[in-house]
């Protein structure tokens, strides 16, 4: 039942996130250059999600022509024999995390604001709660960035405004291809007390209390502390 729910909505739109952000790095030289992508339990477990959901953003893929599978021989990035040339300018590929983060500080608060201005029905409030608790409970730091990057995008369609959705799904995928590291220390997944978890809280509080100050205000403590938590790395992260 877990795996069914997974695979659908929110989660296999956060997969195809994470999927674009390897193929932007693959046509970008950052990753090896070669177009086969790994084996789907490989990819599965790198990305932090469940097979049902990698095959559903997989056929997402395939079917806007960005991969190609066979059975047999396995999933290979472009149409065929072409590689795949992602919509993503090669500047922002470059971007170092503090561009990112300036980048999100400018575009997140307003997008948390203006879901607070609209609220939360009982099903949005039901989504987001979902996620958190997928936040909450992530086995690996693969699954909590699934989750994360979830929660972030459910916040930007509560805006309700399709054009700064497109620029926040944007700016993930961005995101997702920046080199940098997190200050993990040795924990293989996130702590009981891992500060983005109130955080989160906090944002949402504000959204369903539909104080847009509040959550502006929230949001943008939240991406501090994101902030304070990365540090450029010498060389390309072994994240997707």
């Amino acid at each position: 039942m877990a795996d069914a729910a997974e695979a659908s909505g929110p989660a296999v739109e956060a997969a195809l996130l994470h999927l674009r952000a390897l193929l932007a790095r693959q046509a970008a030289g950052r990753d090896a250059p070669a177009t086969r992508l790994p084996a789907e339990r490989d990819l599965a477990a790198a990305i932090g999600v469940s097979r049902p959901t990698l095959r559903r953003a997989l056929q997402v893929l395939e079917d806007e022509g960005l991969i190609w599978r066979h059975v047999g021989r396995g999933t290979f990035a472009g149409p065929r024999a072409d590689r795949v040339e992602v919509a993503i300018p090669a500047a922002a590929l470059s971007a170092d995390p503090a561009q990112v983060m300036a980048a999100r500080r400018a575009l997140e608060p307003g997008l948390a604001a203006a879901a607070a201005g609209i609220g939360l029905d009982t099903a949005a409030r039901a989504d987001l709660a979902a996620i958190g608790a997928r936040t909450r409970t992530a086995q690996n730091w693969r699954e909590y960035e699934v989750a994360d990057t979830e929660f972030h995008l459910a916040v930007a369609r509560l805006a309700g405004n399709p054009v700064l959705l497109l620029l926040a799904e944007t700016l993930h995928l961005v995101r997702r291809t920046a080199t940098w590291t997190r200050a993990r220390g040795n924990a293989p997944a996130p702590p009981q007390d891992h500060h983005s978890f109130a955080e989160h809280d906090r944002i949402v509080a504000a959204i369903a209390a539909r104080d847009p100050d509040a959550a502006h205000a929230a949001m943008t403590a939240h991406l501090d502390s994101v902030g304070s938590r990365f540090r450029v790395a010498d060389a390309p992260s072994d994240g997707v």
